[in-house]
């Protein structure tokens, strides 16, 4: 999420009205520092929800004070207890049924409370994880919910895992097979769309596993400033600058695969051969 806190997180947290913000998969707390800096500057409040969190708490609760609440558990579990938010960042164990059960579950609460449906900003729309379940903790997924996997790496174009060993994220949970029905996070958006009463939209900017901002009507209309953000998603403008970071994304990672492959020059000034 960090990448794009700029261009899509800041401006899109800033246009909202000021209300508690949900963040859930903290991960490292890299981007957990920035919302709460935010929720300093917007005089709200933070919900960070992580059961496996890789960051030290204390001293970030001790830094934001009563802006900052952590809930070290489940989010299904958490997003009972917290109530109905301004804004929430999934970003948290990437399959169908969390995913879908997190929505519900922020439906429901701004139902309860006579609230929009807060703005949501996802993360792994896109590949590997839009079309695939992934499991953190496979205990916390009920066995009719999960699709049949295995431990093996993932590979680009490739709908079943890698047989040799290779691929990304070989030691995670990963589902065998890419696709079908209640299968990865984008599927469980658009499932929680279908079946929503309430008509909403959603806006996928691309690159980076694929940021998903979704938007109720009813938000919309209430909030001009958030309208206008919606609506440069798609300006000539935010599409170039976008072009440009992917470009810049590309290039970093050709030069460090370049530097990680390439031999060393001799001591001669001799180049390679």
């Amino acid at each position: 999420m960090l990448p794009y806190w700029d261009a899509v997180l800041r401006p899109f947290l800033t246009a909202l009205d000021a209300g508690p913000t949900i963040e859930i998969g903290a991960a490292a707390g890299e981007t957990t520092v920035r919302l709460a800096e935010l929720a300093v500057e917007t005089e709200t409040v933070l919900h960070t929800v992580d059961p496996d969190h890789q960051f030290d708490v204390a001293q970030v609760e001790q830094r934001f004070g009563a802006h900052f609440c952590f809930h070290r558990e489940r989010s299904h579990d958490a997003l009972h207890r917290i109530g109905p938010a301004a804004a929430a960042i999934l970003d948290g164990d990437h399959n169908w049924y969390t995913v879908n059960g997190e929505l519900k579950r922020l439906r429901e609460a701004a139902l309860a409370a006579g609230r929009p449906f807060p703005l949501v900003i996802l993360h792994d729309v896109e590949w590997p994880y839009g079309r695939r379940d992934m499991y953190y903790d496979l205990e916390a997924i009920p066995k009719q919910w999960r699709k049949p996997w295995d431990r093996r790496g993932i590979r680009w174009g490739r709908s079943s895992l890698d047989e040799e060993g290779g691929g990304i994220n070989s030691r995670l949970a990963n589902a065998i097979e890419e696709g079908g029905p209640r299968n990865g996070v984008l599927t469980a958006v658009e499932d929680f769309l279908e079946e929503s009463e309430a008509p909403a939209e959603l806006r996928i900017v691309r690159g980076g596993a694929g940021i998903g901002i979704l938007a109720s009507a009813e938000l919309l209309e209430a909030t001009p400033a958030l309208r206008r953000e919606w609506g440069r998603l798609h300006s000539p403008q935010f599409l170039m600058e976008h072009i440009q970071r992917l470009s810049d994304t590309a290039a970093h990672a050709t030069a460090a695969l370049w530097e990680a492959t390439s031999a060393p020059v001799r001591a001669t000034g001799q180049g390679l051969p």
